[in-house]
């Protein structure tokens, strides 16, 4: 069966290796220009797995890549949606190498507005996607911290939230050979 070409619009899911969850990723153009390169594709991955993507909800700032993250099968076509107003930022800002912006149809830019992503101008392939994705994962905060278990009476403790009086911390620091 042949692959569908993505289309402005497609939400798709990123399959990571690993065991992660999938994220997921938009197609916001298809007619992106990186150098010589015509026909270029600017995506959006985001955080967690919102059933209704936003462009507030990115990990990372727009990427321009090519058909290969489809053809590989990194990106998976989940469905076809119309770009809504507030889905998509209305100008794509990216930084080449030497630090000139550009737009998604390379078009020189003065410096990006004040909270305004910036991607990178060049052309992502698969594992530098890859390699993105897993950096920005590591650096997001952990969603929740979950409760801790409540200790049973036959565990032998009570697990108590606050901070320990001063007798109990000497006690404490003493006991573990602290000075």
């Amino acid at each position: 069966m042949a692959r569908r070409e993505p289309q402005i619009g497609d939400v798709f899911a990123l399959r990571r290796g690993g065991g992660g969850a999938d994220l997921l990723g938009r197609v916001v153009s298809t007619s992106a220009i990186v150098g010589p390169t015509h026909g270029c594709i600017v995506v959006y991955v985001y955080r967690g797995d919102a059933p209704r993507p936003r462009r507030d909800d990115l990990l990372l700032p727009p990427i321009l890549t090519m058909r290969g993250a489809w053809s590989r099968g990194y990106f998976a076509h989940l469905r076809s949606e119309p770009l809504l107003p507030g889905d998509y930022f209305e100008r794509h800002v990216f930084r080449d190498a030497q630090g000139r912006f550009y737009d998604e149809e390379a078009r020189p830019l003065d410096a990006p507005e004040p909270g305004e992503a910036v991607g990178e101008w060049r052309l992502f392939e698969v594992e530098a996607i890859e390699t993105a994705v897993a950096a920005a994962l590591a650096l997001l905060p952990p969603r929740v911290a979950r409760e801790p278990k409540a200790a049973t009476e036959q565990d032998g403790y009570e697990l108590e939230a606050r901070p320990p009086s001063v007798e109990e911390y000497v006690r404490l620091r003493r006991e573990a050979g602290l000075s």
